[in-house]
């Protein structure tokens, strides 16, 4: 153990192994990714602040209101840092030493420290924030949850380690904190390690903060998936492929192979209404886990989209009409309500019903429909998830298929604490070139919702076919698979 007597804070065994790596000059880069709960981030946090503290101490630096801006720290996103990273700098870095500065013409916000030197910290989120490194000079950079980036995101801001002071070049150092994941950091810290880089695998067990119950909520979360347990309570790195991915593509495909009698059926309506102009209205009819019938609309008004999932609901039984209610999905859920339909406001950034569990309801509705599709079954009575078109789904409905599968494989999951979070929808857009997962959002969200349903008789499984108005799918030449 390694006690800080400048913080009163005493280091883990793992936590004083990066940081023996750390003060050695032929060391540039150590990476401490390991388990979730590691002490990971407050071990960032300890070491940037005494590191900053100590280049002030060596060059004697005055107090100044122009102080010498000498290090970064952030995240991928600038707003996750701030919720998660920075919230841990406050609560483990002594208030009277640091004062937290806003932005200037010249630097990003910074954290000004004994009001000597300061850290810059912020995101890698935007083309505007990474140029900036183009023109930065630092001493060292610590990249927090350093996983959610890609090798392009950070070899500008690596390019900025050339600060000089009082003419001297200075040991510079990059820390990156991550949980394990296949990608860059893997490649270098673990497949091909050198001298100058040094990996340490942090482990829960060494964090003597944690809740009782820390490994009970990781194995209760992730326990359907044992690959994502090795690696978030054990730190195991060896089967990384898509560890981060909320639904595997081999689930989709057994769920579409999959034969079996269902005893009992639900029925409902889901609808993700679109929220932008190149985005898309989908309305879904969902018999258990398979897709009946479809309409898919360009950006349409609100009263359009409530009457064509009216229709479609009166056409399957006046069942239930599930709505993502943000934005504009509100005057759909209230167009429904106002035509007498049974309607189901879903909130994705609403409580989820375990909030030690997940940040919030969309993470928990992707989180257990993951679940279902891993283990096969959704409901004990209803029985398996089935995806397998039906003879005489005309080709529309086939396309549909094909989009809900392909989209759903885009959500990654992240986190916040022991809390699981799943990428947001703009963020999985931006990553797909402008294609919002539109399709995907609205069958997992129908999915999610279908114990809450009531049975229908099974002989009514299909519905009349002859009133099964043909649906008018919107086509864009990008969605083409």
């Amino acid at each position: 153990m390694r006690h800080l007597p400048n913080l009163n804070v005493t280091l883990t065994e793992r936590q004083s192994e990066a940081w023996s790596y750390l003060a050695m000059p032929s060391v540039r880069a150590v990476n401490l990714g390991g388990a979730k709960g590691g002490g990971k981030s407050h071990f960032l946090c300890d070491w940037s602040y005494n590191r900053a503290w100590e280049i002030a101490a060596r060059y004697q630096l005055p107090r100044s209101s122009m102080p010498l801006h000498v290090a970064w720290i952030g995240r991928k996103r600038a707003t996750d840092f701030v919720a998660t990273t920075l919230q841990t700098w406050q609560r483990t870095i002594p208030a009277h030493a640091y004062v937290l500065k806003g932005a200037t013409e010249k630097h990003p916000r910074h954290i000004l420290i004994d009001g000597r030197v300061a850290i810059d910290y912020g995101g890698l989120d935007t083309i505007e924030a990474i140029n900036k490194f183009n023109s930065a000079e630092y001493a060292f950079i610590a990249c927090d949850q350093a996983e959610e980036t890609e090798r392009d995101d950070v070899s500008v801001l690596m390019g900025s380690l050339r600060l000089m002071i009082q003419g001297e070049a200075q040991d510079y150092k990059c820390l990156w904190t991550c949980n394990p994941r296949a990608g860059w950091l893997k490649e270098d810290f673990i497949d091909n390690l050198t001298p100058e880089r040094r990996f340490v695998s942090a482990l829960y067990r060494d964090n003597p903060h944690l809740p009782e119950n820390y490994v009970k909520i990781l194995e209760d979360a992730f326990g359907y998936r044992p690959d994502l347990l090795r690696a978030y309570r054990d730190g195991d790195w060896s089967a990384l492929s898509r560890i981060d991915q909320c639904i595997l593509q081999e689930w989709i495909t057994a769920a579409r192979t999959r034969l079996v009698h269902e005893p009992s059926i639900r029925r409902l309506i889901s609808v993700d209404p679109a929220r932008f102009g190149d985005d898309l209205t989908v309305i879904l009819a969902l018999e258990n886990t398979r897709i009946v019938d479809a309409e898919v609309l360009p950006y349409s008004p609100t009263p359009m989209t409530s009457a064509r999932a009216h229709a479609m609901s009166v056409r399957w039984g006046n069942c239930p009409i599930v709505v993502e209610e943000v934005g504009l999905g509100g005057g759909v859920v209230d167009g429904l309500a106002e035509q007498g339909a049974h309607v189901i406001a879903y909130n994705p950034a609403a409580a989820s019903s375990n909030s030690q569990k997940w940040w919030n309801l969309r993470a928990e509705v992707w989180s257990t429909v993951g679940r279902w599709f891993c283990m096969g079954v959704w409901d004990a009575k209803a029985g398996l998830i089935v995806m397998l078109p039906q003879p005489g789904d005309d080709p529309e409905l086939l396309d549909v298929y094909r989009h809900v599968c392909r989209q759903m494989c885009w959500p990654t999951y992240r986190f916040r604490g022991a809390r699981t979070l799943v990428a947001p929808k703009e963020e999985i857009k931006a990553e797909h070139e402008g294609i919002s997962p539109d399709y995907a959002e609205a069958y997992v969200q129908g999915v999610f919702h279908l114990p809450y349903v009531e049975t229908v008789a099974v002989e009514d499984r299909r519905g009349p076919t002859h009133e099964r108005r043909r649906r008018q799918d919107y086509r864009h030449d990008r969605m083409g698979m």
